[in-house]
């Protein structure tokens, strides 16, 4: 759109810049003003004139002064010189002055004048219009270079030729190089791969036929890490000499190029994995199933889809197995278990499931994941081979298991007790005896070749342990063979005999002492031998037996139960062994922490008390110190055993009659008995029986087994609790053993206080109201057979908030036993609510939990007392008496 230019006509002459801005005036092209002197010209703005159209005779500055005073203050405006008189030279002057056109006064004249008005004006006109255009595209060069460095992509600029024209930061970080490197290369030196179908939609662009074009390229790195991208491209025209370049858009997408690439391989791994795999919704309907289950169930994907896993159940897995799994996965957690279900066909197999809920990120449940194993035929078989372990993993006896040439696949645990290597220290290395040179070539090549012919091998030989102390071991060898007729394995059952060869050493060496010595030591022989080769015998011949696969599954149970048994006995004795071994060497020790007497002795009686059970013989305890106040420092693993081996021997030398065991205070120690009605002791054996191998019976033919070390080892762990041990004996009547266990001089007067003294003296004399507030009905009856011969009232409450309720209504109950874990509100709650109201009221807290931090808690939660259940009736009488002033605090 042309805008209009502003015209000034200097002259004094009226007339004829009248006449002349006539006819101008309506021309919207021009703005015209008349100056009649230099002065007034000077009021214009100078920014405002296009072009001056000017006389050369004026009254203060004429001629060529005035000419060059014009270009000198308008250097910038075209001048006209429009004048009525005038030589040729000086309009060559005013030429050479600048000027832009001299023309004389006339009617030819003026319209020359105006054609040269509108030629100039024209010419600014298409300047102006230049400059326009050249700050438009200085803009939006501007603009493109802003929008090129701050795009959040990677952005280039390439010619037709391929060169870079311009890159921003972003594509010099995604491919590690400087700008001005890019500069110097071609748009193909940082490709990694060339794809031609990209020329063709660049041909296709060029052409007109496409505006921009879009396409995956990999890029190759600096460092040479390819970089997969995503490519925008547009082409840009100059219209100016029909050139063109290329802006292209580029996104780094190799993070999802590698999730892509690790989803299809995800993909094949779900559709080829050799377990079932089922993706159900949030309802449990089937969305997916992959080959493998087709193949266990039967059933194919387009039968189960939208079904839910029920179909395939037996009814042989159990309601509380799914309601587990159900509460499980519904918390967000993987649920581990078996199913056993059925196939389409109608048979029933077994799964092992593992459930995964899917959660999506915001943290919610979309779908469920199960991945199943069918593992029918491993049940089968680890059902046989799980009785066949745990024989041998917890066989007393030294297990190895090597490979058809003798390296080390198996040991178990007693072979690293026995021999201290750890099962990494010998896994693929041969056994000593497997090894030349321990044996010599005759054994050694006789050994091997009744192995390879499928025979037993039993030996003895010296070993090394890891300490590289040496040991004797009975090796029995058994080769394995499969159904081929190959041998495939070989079972090394290994025996420590060291102790029997040392004690066996010991004795004849002894036996030249004297005829007493003599005689102890082979009866001794006799008796151990008798002792460890029994279940030994039984160990080796039924393991051999177990191996037949011809005998009957039946068999092959009983034989395991009688290996098991035999182990657990065989294990005894060398415990018993290596026990007294231990205290001979000096080298056993006291680990002694604080311990609740009470408690270990009524494990020791409930561990007595199913054998009592098949003899006439009543089993009884006696503890004098309440529960809470039976703690003293000692060893009690060796206190356990001390009591266990006098209670074992009562047991096995009483047949009828009785056997009580407990404790009383004396002095400063406490003092342990254990008597029975059992066959006696003979007076001249009384103190032979704690000496090393010694029985009451001694003979052959003797009744009672055992190896005659219990009484000795329990002699031994007493003194070094700093006690002494004693018996009372008549034959045929019984016998009654006293040991004593000092107690530290700041438990005793705790001890001491609080004896168990029950007499008629404490029982309740006065009429008084107790609420007793117990959920269970077999604790209330129990309570309220220990109260029912007192002088009380009995109120009842199930829950605490009907305690609490209770207690606001009748203000006669005199004290409260509190149980702790109660419905709708609990014992500790409740007794704080009560407390607000009925501070002064007595409140027995009794309840299940018996640690130290419960008790801490009830007395916090204001209750006066606390008694742990089982609760002992004499004891809750004498807390019930304290409560209610009718005995004394001592």
């Amino acid at each position: 759109m042309n805008f209009k230019k502003t015209l000034v006509f200097l002259s004094e002459n009226f007339d004829d810049t009248f006449s002349f801005g006539n006819i101008l005036k309506d021309n919207s092209e021009y703005i015209v003003y008349q100056a009649e002197t230099y002065e007034r010209l000077q009021k214009i703005k100078k920014e405002e004139i296009q072009i001056i159209v000017s006389d050369f005779r004026f009254s203060a500055l004429q001629g060529l002064e005035l000419i060059e005073k014009i270009k000198n203050d308008y250097s910038d405006i075209p001048l006209i010189v429009y004048t009525d008189c005038g030589s040729e030279e000086f309009a060559g002057d005013c030429v050479n002055a600048g000027i832009s056109g001299y023309i004389k006064k006339s009617e030819q004249g003026f319209s020359k004048l105006l054609s040269l008005i509108q030629k100039l004006s024209n010419e600014i006109e298409r300047k102006r219009n230049n400059r326009i255009s050249v700050s438009k595209l200085q803009e939006n060069q501007d603009l493109f270079q802003t929008v090129f460095e701050n795009s959040s992509n990677a952005v280039c600029l390439v010619d037709s030729n391929g060169c870079f024209i311009n890159v921003n930061d972003n594509l010099c970080k995604m491919l590690g190089y400087r700008k001005e490197e890019f500069f110097s290369k071609r748009f193909s030196y940082i490709l990694h791969v060339t794809i031609t179908i990209e020329q063709e939609k660049f041909n296709r662009m060029i052409a007109g036929f496409e505006k921009t074009i879009s396409f995956e390229k990999t890029y190759q790195h600096k460092d040479g890490v390819p970089v997969w991208v995503q490519i925008s491209t547009s082409i840009v025209r100059n219209s100016q000499d029909n050139s063109y370049y290329f802006v292209s858009y580029i996104e780094n997408i190799t993070k999802y190029k590698r999730t892509e690439s690790e989803l299809r391989i995800f993909s094949q791994a779900v559709e080829q994995n050799p377990a079932s795999i089922i993706l159900t919704d949030t309802e449990g309907n089937i969305e997916y199933t992959n080959p493998k289950f087709t193949e266990v169930s039967g059933y194919f994907a387009a039968e189960v889809f939208g079904q839910n896993p029920r179909i395939l159940k037996s009814g042989n897995t159990s309601s509380e197995v799914y309601e587990q799994m159900w509460q499980t996965i519904l918390s967000g957690k993987e649920w581990r278990g078996e199913f056993q279900n059925r196939k389409k066909n109608g048979e029933v197999y077994f799964e092992n499931v593992l459930i995964s809920p899917i959660i999506n990120d915001e943290g919610k449940i979309v779908r469920y994941l199960a991945v199943k194993e069918d593992i029918t035929e491993k049940q089968k078989s680890e059902q046989q081979i799980i009785k066949l372990s745990k024989a041998v993993e917890h066989s007393p006896a030294s297990t190895i298991i090597t490979d058809e040439k003798g390296k080390i696949e198996y040991v178990n645990l007693e072979f690293t007790l026995l021999t201290g290597y750890q099962a990494e220290d010998v896994l693929g290395k041969a056994p000593r005896i497997f090894n030349k040179g321990h044996l010599s070539h005759e054994d050694y090549k006789s050994m091997w070749d009744a192995l390879r012919s499928g025979k037993i091998v039993k030996t003895e030989f010296l070993n090394r342990k890891k300490t590289h102390e040496r040991y004797w071991e009975n090796v029995s060898i058994s080769p394995l063979i499969n159904n081929l007729g190959i041998i495939t394995n070989f079972i090394l059952i290994v025996e420590d005999i060291s102790i029997e060869k040392k004690l066996m050493h010991d004795l004849i060496v002894a036996k030249d002492k004297a005829e007493e010595s003599d005689r102890l030591k082979t009866a001794f022989l006799h008796n151990i031998s008798h002792e460890i080769r029994t279940p030994l015998n039984a160990i080796v011949g039924f393991s051999e037996l177990i191996t037949d696969n011809e005998i009957p599954a039946e068999k092959r149970t009983q034989y395991s139960e009688i290996i098991v048994q035999s182990s657990r006995q065989l294990l005894s004795i060398i415990t018993d062994i290596i026990s007294i071994a231990t205290i001979e060497a000096g080298k056993e020790i006291l680990n002694t922490s604080q311990i609740n007497i009470n408690y270990l002795l009524r494990q020791i009686y409930d561990q007595f008390s199913l054998k009592v059970k098949d003899k006439n013989i009543a089993f009884t305890i006696n503890l004098e110190l309440y529960d809470d106040f039976a703690f003293f420092e000692s060893d009690e693993t060796k206190l356990n055993q001390i009591i266990s081996n006098l209670v074992g021997n009562a047991l096995k030398f009483t047949e009828k009659g009785t056997i009580e065991f407990g404790y009383f205070v004396k002095d400063d120690c406490l003092e342990f008995y254990v008597s029975d009605t059992g066959i006696g002791i003979p007076d001249n054996l009384q103190e032979e029986i704690f000496q090393r191998f010694r029985q009451v019976e001694m003979t052959t033919t003797r009744q009672y087994g055992g190896s005659g070390l219990g009484l000795s080892i329990s002699k031994s762990y007493i003194e070094l609790l700093g006690g002494k041990i004693w018996v009372k004996s008549i034959v045929g009547e019984g016998s009654e053993f006293h040991f004593t266990i000092p107690v530290k001089e700041n438990q005793q007067k705790i001890i001491t206080k609080n004896l168990i003294s029950y007499s008629p003296e404490l029982e309740l004399k006065t009429y008084k109201t107790i609420l007793i507030a117990e959920d269970e009905d077999y604790n209330f009856m129990y309570l309220l057979e220990i109260l029912s011969k007192e002088n009380i009232d009995i109120i009842r409450t199930s829950n605490g908030e009907e305690t609490v309720k209770r207690c606001r209504e009748n203000s006669k109950i005199d004290l409260i036993l509190m149980d702790i874990k109660m419905p709708v509100m609990d014992g500790y709650q409740a007794t704080k609510l009560i407390k607000e109201f009925r501070p002064e009221l007595p409140i027995i807290a009794q309840t299940a939990y018996a640690q130290k931090s419960d008790s801490v808690k009830a007395f916090e939660s204001g209750c006066s007392d606390y008694i742990s259940k089982p609760i002992n009736s004499e004891l809750l009488i004498h807390k019930i008496n304290l409560h209610l002033g009718r005995e004394k605090i001592n």
